[in-house]
């Protein structure tokens, strides 16, 4: 890791910087060819041990996208920030004050930093009603419309489905005899746009700050396959025999709960980002990882003991 400390440098603040798209951007930023200052953010310095943050030059400090206050010194400076919010813990209303927090410290920040913002497609708009329940979509891309609202220059970055996903269950799982199944309530012929997201997410921001971006959607999506072709090619990689297969969406719903099952009955009919095409996004990145590659480099033991 190599990280700047010359004042002329740009400075990127990078919010959730313990977590797997925070870790990434830094990861990135650091391995450019260009020279950063990075300041990670972080709620919990004591995890900082279990990641690459201890790095000497890198600047990290502790605040919480909760904190207006904190927010704002922690951007002081900056020529961009990187921010992603979370609803897992305090629900989504929590997630969109996170959004009316960084927004307003941007807004009161002198000049303004870019914001590299971590944002999803509007289920409820693109679906037009039809899926409403899939909160934690809408929130960040309402967040993004917010954002570009209030005058900033914001760019929305947003992962494809993560590869990580299937590294536990529900949608992969060992059968009684001993063969894998790839399950989703979705035609064997839908295409999944997919992200080794802790590796390859940061591309895709890095790739936007280099490009000049100021505005627009990047979507983090590394390859994108058919959900049959995922099932043959993790089967061929991890020599065993997987197969695709249709589940019913009830069956489904009771094991996801109805926000996950509307997501993926969106992606279904509709596709992940909405029909939008990717070319563009993956012009800004190289070297990162398609779906056979990040078979083959994982841990598996979770699925196949």
């Amino acid at each position: 890791m190599v990280v700047s400390t010359s004042p002329s440098a740009p400075l990127i603040v990078v919010f959730g910087a313990t977590g797997k798209q925070g870790g990434s951007v830094i990861d990135h930023l650091a391995a450019s060819k260009r020279e950063y200052r990075i300041k990670g953010v972080t709620r919990s310095a004591s995890k900082l041990k279990e990641t690459k943050l201890a790095e000497p030059k890198l600047q990290v400090i502790e605040a919480d996208l909760m904190s207006k206050d904190g927010v704002t010194n922690a951007i002081e400076g900056a020529n961009a920030v990187f921010c992603v919010t979370t609803w897992l813990e305090a629900g989504i209303e929590a997630e969109r004050q996170q959004g009316v927090n960084i927004i307003e410290a941007i807004q009161a920040t002198k000049p303004q930093p870019l914001l590299l913002f971590s944002g999803l497609p509007h289920i409820t708009d693109i679906s037009k009603g039809k899926y409403s329940k899939v909160e934690h979509f809408d929130s960040k891309a309402e967040i993004y419309e917010k954002a570009k609202s209030a005058g900033l220059k914001v760019v929305s970055v947003e992962p494809a489905f993560y590869m990580e996903n299937f590294l536990k269950g529900p949608f992969l799982a060992k059968q009684e005899d001993g063969n894998f199944i790839i399950s989703f309530p979705l035609e064997p012929t839908r295409r999944l746009a997919v992200v080794n997201a802790r590796r390859d997410y940061g591309a895709f921001v890095v790739g936007a700050l280099e490009s000049n971006r100021t505005d627009g959607r990047v979507y983090a999506a590394t390859d994108e396959l058919t959900l049959a072709e995922l099932a043959i090619i993790w089967g061929q990689e991890t020599s065993t025999k997987c197969n695709y297969v249709h589940v019913p969406s009830a069956k489904f719903q009771s094991k996801v709960g109805e926000q996950l099952s509307q997501m993926i009955a969106y992606i279904g009919e509709f596709g992940y980002y909405g029909g939008a095409e990717l070319k563009t996004s993956q012009e800004l990145v190289s070297g990162t990882r398609a779906w056979k590659e990040f078979v083959s480099k994982s841990d598996w033991s979770g699925v196949i003991a």
